[in-house]
């Protein structure tokens, strides 16, 4: 999360006539900066849960927005848990099936907790950008792009 509160504060000051300039005629900017003016904590959880933009991106688009910064913040810790569990999961059944402590544990146990996991944040990815998509459609119609003062 301290990347991205990096990020979103550079967008909001140093970087912003530059980031600006490149954002106005982009039209996924446009449309996800659409969504955030109405449902800012809720599009932003979504997205990190089923990334449209790349994740560095995203925290520059989101510091023009006019998205606070704890509804920011908040969306991103949240929206980022899963993936972070995921990866920590991953890592332990890595090291106890290298070691000699998974030794006991038969293998179609890691295979299915990996798979399970996996199955686990596809559905949870799908849902998220089914949800996006719907938002983004819906704010698409008679939105103006307003820039963070």
């Amino acid at each position: 999360c301290t990347a991205a509160t990096i990020s979103f504060f550079l967008a909001r000051t140093v970087l912003r006539p530059q980031l600006i300039q490149m954002a106005e005629d982009n039209s996924t900017f446009r449309d996800i900066n659409c969504a955030v003016q109405v449902e800012g904590f809720k599009i932003i959880a979504l997205l990190r849960l089923a990334p449209v933009l790349p994740f560095a991106l995203s925290n520059y688009a989101y510091g023009l927005t006019k998205v606070g910064f704890l509804d920011f913040f908040l969306a991103t810790a949240i929206g980022c848990a899963p993936g972070t569990c995921a990866a920590v999961y991953f890592a332990t059944v890595a090291k106890s099936a290298a070691s000699s402590e998974g030794a006991g544990t038969p293998w179609f146990v890691y295979v299915g907790g990996l798979l399970a996991t996996g199955l686990l944040l596809k559905v949870v990815s799908d849902v998220a950008q089914d949800a996006v998509q719907k938002s983004l459609e819906a704010e698409r119609n008679g939105c103006a792009v307003e820039f963070a003062e």
